[in-house]
């Protein structure tokens, strides 16, 4: 009788201290969200006073409340000025492949090719973002750029992001231009690079393009970065035909 009574006893004194301990360490964890902004851990965690958090993983917050996960961060999390983190991206090095997928990136000096390899798309080293065709002789003729390539503060990549928005970033993650296809139309979209000078944003490679470029245009640059996201887009938009 008396060996069951002592395990039951310390048992509940068990709970009794775990309860403790719970009620001790969520006042510290708890309500940490001073905005409604996605965060990565590293940037939470002097906030939360938490051990639980991680580094390198995204959280979102709505202010007053706890953060919830979202996605551990692969290559890393990026921080922002203001919040909004993000993910960092896998960057593509497959100087052959006609497709950029979405949560991935194009850094300076790297291209991607249409299927007949005569169309480039081309993230340049001044941070111009080009489409050329490539003529029988190899040279290039540019038909469509972002135009950002005379920013002071140059962008270093180009992101296609999971929402079907094309961002060009700086060095620093701040926003130099956007396409502003962000949005449920757009959502999980590639980018494709298509024969005779096009790119193209479509779930298929042969698929209807949600939205393309148009040969000849120069879209309009920020000259400074942005927080805030376009209603339209910056380089001229081509409704979907149904």
């Amino acid at each position: 009788m008396g060996l069951p009574f002592l395990r039951s006893y310390l048992h509940g004194l068990y709970i009794i201290a775990l309860i403790a301990v719970i009620i001790t360490i969520s006042p510290s964890e708890a309500a940490c969200c001073q905005d409604n902004n996605n965060h990565c851990g590293a940037a939470l965690s002097s906030l939360c006073e938490s051990s639980n958090l991680l580094p390198d993983s995204l959280y979102i917050c709505e202010e007053g409340g706890d953060p919830s996960p979202i996605q551990i961060c692969l290559d890393g999390c990026q921080t922002h000025v203001g919040g909004n983190d993000i993910c960092k991206h896998v960057l593509v090095d497959n100087k052959t492949a006609s497709q950029l997928l979405p949560e991935t990136a194009l850094k300076r000096g790297q291209s991607l090719f249409s299927p007949d390899k005569k169309t480039k798309l081309s993230m340049q080293m001044n941070g111009d973002l080009v489409v050329s065709i490539i003529g029988g002789d190899l040279t290039e003729k540019s038909v469509w750029s972002t135009g950002t390539g005379s920013l002071v503060d140059p962008p270093a990549s180009i992101n296609l992001f999971e929402n079907g928005d094309l961002v060009m970033l700086n060095d620093k993650g701040e926003t130099m231009w956007r396409l502003g296809t962000a949005g449920a139309k757009y959502a999980g979209a590639s980018l494709w690079v298509q024969n005779g000078g096009l790119i193209c944003l479509a779930n298929e490679p042969d698929g209807n393009c949600l939205w393309k470029s148009v040969a000849s245009v120069t879209s309009t640059p920020i000259s400074t970065p942005i927080s805030t996201p376009i209603s339209t887009p910056i380089s001229k938009f081509v409704p979907r035909k149904n």
